[in-house]
């Protein structure tokens, strides 16, 4: 047959659809394939935390609670997602009560003590699952020593840090009860003299990370907690950057 018969076209775009559908299925069979394989692995680890004596914990999606050794949310009835493989006691001080927020780079779980040794709670902040790259990791483990650096009273205190049971990096800080700045602004229906009164807080704060060579660069009201008594409170320094790195130990970005 002819090179440039008429009727090549359309056998051409025949084979160039099969072609693509048999590309298709073959990534699907790969992604298929890893998802098990992970599933696999996140199944391997939970038995091994079970020997170990320590209960996995699963999180309910509509009210946010934490619970240990369940299928189902003890108050709603809904299935909980256990994929997250983290320890219902975190470093073997910390119960995980429930999520308090997330974001890009983790996720962050009110937590208490779980020894009774005397009631405290705390903010346990986890690197997400999918996002432990290098770069994701540097810039986490860069905030959780900046903290750590950082020591005053109105930026959220440092306590502790380590790594999960599948290898994702955390750190235990102060939890901060309070409200964003614009919304406790407007709920106690603050005035201009009262707001500045606020902002002469942050500015200290901010000030304070300046001396210590640390920019924030993301300075914005819902990463400003004010408590009940009034105190402004800087958190998340996930974006600062360092000016000296070598100062606190961490690699520059």
């Amino acid at each position: 047959v002819p090179e440039g018969a008429a009727w090549d076209e359309p056998r051409r775009r025949l084979l160039a659809g099969f072609a693509h559908q048999l590309g298709g299925a073959l990534e699907i069979r790969r992604v298929r394939r890893r998802l098990a394989e992970a599933e696999a692995a996140r199944e391997t680890a939970r038995e091994a935390m079970k020997g170990r004596g320590i209960a996995p914990a699963a999180v309910c999606p509509r009210c946010r609670r934490v619970f240990a050794e369940a299928s189902r949310c003890p108050d709603d009835g809904a299935p909980l997602d256990a994929s997250r493989l983290l320890p219902a006691v975190a470093n073997e001080r910390y119960r995980l009560v429930s999520v308090l927020g997330e974001g890009g780079m983790g996720t962050v779980y009110l937590a208490a003590r779980a020894d009774q040794e005397f009631r405290k709670h705390v903010a346990i902040k986890v690197i997400s699952k999918g996002m432990d790259s290098a770069e994701i990791v540097a810039r986490f483990r860069r905030e959780r020593q900046i903290l750590a650096a950082l020591d005053h009273p109105n930026i959220a205190k440092l306590f502790d840090g380590g790594t999960t049971e599948d290898g994702l990096s955390y750190f235990v800080m102060e939890y901060i009860q309070g409200r964003p700045l614009g919304e406790y602004c407007d709920s106690h229906g603050l005035g201009i003299r009262e707001r500045l009164l606020l902002f002469r807080s942050i500015c200290s704060a901010v000030q304070y990370a300046h001396q210590n060579l640390v920019i924030h660069r993301d300075l914005k009201p819902a990463n400003i907690l004010v408590t009940t008594d009034g105190t402004p409170r800087l958190l998340d320094f996930g974006i600062a950057k360092l000016l000296n790195p070598d100062a606190l130990d961490v690699e520059a970005p």
